[in-house]
């Protein structure tokens, strides 16, 4: 909705609103919609939303293990004072965020890996071009250090037979930048382990190449997160 837009345009330029709203200042920004309890009525668990909705099929609190939050009108006219309350006035809905799903992650230490941690390094316009945003996540012991160990293996955008060490220097710095930045588990465990253990290990393959060589060859305990681009992330036992 126009209300929706033009909060997040003001979250993508002020850092505290950003803060404030997502609960994040850095990393993929999340989305805002707004909602007709009437219709469809969400609520926040735990940090995730469930709905409900008198459908033919009546659903109570249902768990899409989305992650997000709920606020009302009142509340985000608060966070936005400076913004036109005639335009609040013209759309009276509450708002939801959404920002992930936690069922879809890679464990890393104990810790998720959500798609949307990786795919901001992806999408950085410093290496957009460079990717297709296809990648395969994945951990596994079976170094010889016996510590675990979290793989990223990233599809080439078409046209690109392979990166220069440069650039593949430039693409781990930023996947790793937006890593730390957006999810806090991660940043904790950076802190408080080498970086050497908590820096992911990276593969390049060919576009078109990426399916055929690699789903085959993970170790077999592993637990594979697959996005691919114009498809909803999933996981592979």
């Amino acid at each position: 909705m126009p209300l929706t837009i033009a909060i997040r345009r003001h979250a993508r330029e002020n850092a505290a609103l950003r803060q404030a709203l997502f609960a994040d200042a850095h990393g993929a920004l999340p989305g805002l919609f707004q909602f007709d309890p009437a219709f469809i009525d969400f609520e926040e668990i735990n940090g995730e939303l469930v709905f409900s909705a008198d459908l033919d099929l009546p659903l109570l609190r249902y768990n899409i293990h989305d992650v997000g939050r709920v606020l009302t009108i009142k509340q985000m006219r608060a966070l936005l004072p400076s913004l036109d309350s005639g335009i609040f006035a013209k759309w009276p809905f509450p708002f939801v965020t959404v920002a992930g799903r936690t069922d879809v992650a890679a464990v890393f230490f104990g810790l998720k890996i959500y798609p949307e941690n990786i795919l901001a390094g992806i999408n950085d316009p410093a290496v957009r071009p460079l990717l297709s945003g296809t990648f395969i996540a994945f951990t596994d012991d079976s170094s010889e250090e016996a510590t675990e160990q979290l793989n990223l293996i990233l599809e080439l955008a078409p046209g690109l037979g392979s990166l220069s060490e440069d650039q593949q220097r430039l693409v781990v710095e930023k996947i790793c930048w937006h890593l730390v930045s957006s999810n806090i588990e991660y940043r904790k465990l950076c802190s408080t382990l080498d970086h050497r253990v908590t820096t992911p290990s990276f593969q390049f393959l060919r576009n078109g190449d990426f399916m055929r060589s690699n789903l085959e060859n993970r170790p077999a305990h592993s637990m594979v997160l697959l996005w691919e681009r114009g498809k909803k992330p999933r996981m592979i036992l």
